[in-house]
């Protein structure tokens, strides 16, 4: 292997590094499609042609690369580390003190990953909720939506890990169809919708519908149903896009007869549904702007 000095840029040309800063300013910067965290702040820049690679700019493409799999993993990258003037670094793999492919493996890490976000690189940030309270057994609905700067604000907002939650409870009642509502919610617990599907902590169907895959047309995402005589209710939740900026969420609680009408009774208890958002805000690695939400229509 050929060892390189990265204060003389020996054997490394500004076309390898420039390679190297494209690809992770694609993944923090603005990007397209499903890359880019839109940080302006990056610490690398390309290099001019015929301009030595010096010590700084390594560090400076590793700070970025740092931030990138932190806001990823929660950790900080171990393969690749700061360059001091006169550092030796080999031309292949980690086999003197530093290789400068070992910044390539790095970078197709964060890139492998780039839709990746850890637990401590972002925040729950509370909502709206909207309540019923009893008397109620028809179709209650409440519809939200969202609104991003720009379009490029909703894809920083996704790719950088950035959901949106739901959840409902019924508090109070105690007929048997406010229990079944009760235990329908509770088992439905937490749904999650975010750049590729829906899912949920608990029990229910969700989707393979996210941010990506939104219409014009309101799409099912999730929905649980009720049990036994009361397996005709069931709670739904609805989303589509207007535009390129903003997204409409339904939230529906179906109360139904079903085929026996005895089974009819109103819901004594008081429904609860919560909307919440979760987004990276963690200035030092990955940040995005917060969306603005709205309640249309109360259940």
């Amino acid at each position: 292997m050929a060892i390189i000095n990265v204060d003389t840029g020996t054997l490394i040309t500004e076309a390898q590094y420039n390679s190297l800063q494209a690809r992770v300013q694609e993944i923090m910067g603005t990007g397209q499609s499903t890359f880019g965290y839109g940080q302006s702040n990056l610490s690398s820049s390309s290099v001019l042609a015929g301009q030595l690679v010096t010590a700084t700019q390594l560090n400076n493409l590793f700070a970025d690369i740092r931030r990138a799999h932190y806001h990823q993993t929660g950790n900080l990258p171990t393969n690749v580390s700061d360059v001091a003037v006169g550092d030796l670094i080999d031309a292949g793999t980690k086999t003197s003190p530093l290789g400068f492919m070992d910044y390539d493996a790095a970078i197709e890490t964060i890139s492998s990953n780039s839709l990746s976000a850890a637990n401590n690189a972002q925040a729950a940030i509370s909502g709206l909720e909207s309540s019923r309270g009893p008397g109620w057994n028809t179709n209650i609905s409440y519809e939200i939506y969202v609104d991003f700067a720009n379009a490029n604000q909703r894809r920083f907002f996704f790719n950088s890990g950035g959901q949106f939650k739901f959840y409902a409870r019924l508090t109070g009642g105690s007929t048997p169809k406010d229990t079944d509502w009760s235990t329908l919610l509770n088992n439905a617990n937490v749904v999650t919708f975010n750049y590729t599907n829906t899912t949920t902590n608990g029990s229910g169907t969700g989707s393979t519908i996210g941010n990506y895959d939104l219409t014009t047309t309101y799409q099912q995402i999730f929905t649980k149903t009720g049990s036994g005589a009361y397996a005709a209710n069931d709670y739904t939740i609805r989303a589509k896009r207007e535009g390129d900026t903003r997204i409409w969420f339904q939230i529906q609680f179906n109360d139904d007869a079903g085929p026996n009408p005895n089974y009819d009774e109103t819901v004594q208890g008081t429904i609860t549904a919560y909307f919440e958002e979760v987004r990276a805000t963690n200035a030092t690695y990955v940040s995005v702007s917060q969306p603005t939400y709205t309640k249309h229509s109360n259940l």
